[in-house]
């Protein structure tokens, strides 16, 4: 059995040869991205290109060399597992752990309020080997019931209504046969809030008819005079009686001129 601190150098050549196959498929060059996602890096980008050139030339196996020169350089194999959990390569980690994982739940699904009409999510991670499948519950009363299509980590709820209030859950399992559930989240549904009050308009200011209005019908023109004469102004307006008249010189007003 394959222990996470062996070396790659000492794993059975069968599985260094299925992995060699699985890291070069057709078109693909996923021996590269393996060596990204490796701790440390083992390699310097100049080394990768040059050997990658190396091998299409002779069309050889790239990926197979590759796994050599990682046993030379004493890697082990939790350092190919790291890199193929970043890659999410089920095949290749199966094959270095066929026994699996356990599923862990990494993230619950958190409880919500929101008003009719929002959209929500509830989301559940997890982890293990195989990969974990999901599938989304409804708690009713005492029981509970899968929810036809919602197989995925995240729960989505686009627009929703009273109807949909209620508490959710997940089920996590994989093809090992474990299963975990999540906890259960409560969605609280609330009525949409009223808009906010607007201020009443001010009424209108109140026109009077015409026939009410002052009107100015003569203005005071222009004057010279000699210093000592007497100077007469004329101011005449119309409207509904009485009429006031108040003269300003300067914008001082005279009352003495008031009439």
């Amino acid at each position: 059995m394959t222990s996470m601190d062996d070396l790659v150098r000492d794993l059975p050549y069968t599985t260094q040869a299925q992995l060699s196959r699985l890291l070069n498929p057709p078109g693909h060059n996923d021996w590269k991205r393996m060596l990204e996602k490796m701790p440390g890096r083992p390699f310097t980008t100049e080394y990768v290109q040059q050997f990658e050139r190396h091998y299409l030339q002779l069309d050889g196996n790239p990926a197979g060399r590759v796994l050599t020169d990682l046993g030379t350089k004493g890697k082990r194999v939790k350092e190919l597992v790291h890199a193929f959990k970043q890659l999410e390569n089920e095949p290749a980690l199966l094959l270095l752990l066929p026994e699996g994982e356990d599923i862990k739940i990494v993230k619950e699904p958190d409880d919500v309020i929101t008003s009719v009409g929002g959209r929500v999510e509830f989301e559940c991670k997890a982890t293990g080997l195989p990969f974990p499948n999901y599938q989304w519950l409804r708690l009713q009363e005492d029981s509970f019931t899968g929810m036809e299509g919602c197989y995925g980590s995240v729960l989505s709820f686009a627009c929703v209504s009273q109807h949909d209030a209620g508490e959710y859950g997940c089920k996590v399992n994989n093809e090992h046969g474990r299963t975990v559930y999540t906890r259960w989240a409560k969605l609280q549904v609330v009525p949409r809030p009223l808009p906010p009050m607007q201020p009443p308009m001010p009424p209108p200011p109140m026109q009077r008819p015409l026939s009410q209005q002052v009107v100015i019908t003569r203005q005071p023109q222009h004057t010279r005079c000699v210093k000592g004469a007497t100077l007469i102004l004329t101011c005449e307006a119309s409207g509904p009686p009485p009429l006031a008249f108040t003269w300003f010189r300067n914008s001082q007003r005279l009352p003495a001129y008031e009439a």
